[in-house]
């Protein structure tokens, strides 16, 4: 069996580059005048806090409720970042890629009120721009600005 040296030349390099560039996971572009922040209406299950920040990172808070009954649970706090983009009709949230939440727990569409939240892929989702609310985890969330 030969061995045989490969020469890599300015060509071939700068071709490599743009491949690895076409590869790579797609970026979210966006306007950060869409910047907000949705709060979860008072409600006994859990308090929800996303803020998607002018500078397209995101912050995502949930607070699980301890449930009536159970005076000796303390409540669960789930916190997640990501960078958040939008299209002409919709926010698409990409969470990070070792850190994220089961996105299929949040945005499940079996839960009552129905999410207008759609699952993209394993760390991505988005819903309309346009909606006044957003459900997640079956908590009804506010738009505040």
């Amino acid at each position: 069996m030969s061995h045989q040296k490969i020469t890599f030349t300015p060509t071939l390099l700068i071709g490599l580059m743009i491949l690895v560039a076409s590869c790579s996971t797609s970026r979210l572009s966006g306007d950060s005048q869409y910047a907000a922040t949705f709060q979860s209406y008072p409600n006994g299950v859990a308090d929800i806090n996303l803020q998607l920040k002018p500078n397209m990172k995101f912050d995502y808070q949930m607070t699980i409720l301890p449930q009536p009954g159970q005076a000796d649970t303390l409540a669960e706090v789930f916190n997640y970042t990501g960078r958040w983009g939008n299209n002409e009709s919709h926010y698409i949230l990409r969470f990070r890629r070792y850190r994220k939440p089961d996105l299929v727990a949040l945005a499940h569409p079996g839960y009552e009120p129905e999410t207008s939240v759609t699952i993209k892929n394993e760390r991505t989702l988005s819903f309309p721009i346009d909606d006044p609310e957003v459900v997640i985890w079956g908590v009804r969330c506010y738009k505040e600005n």
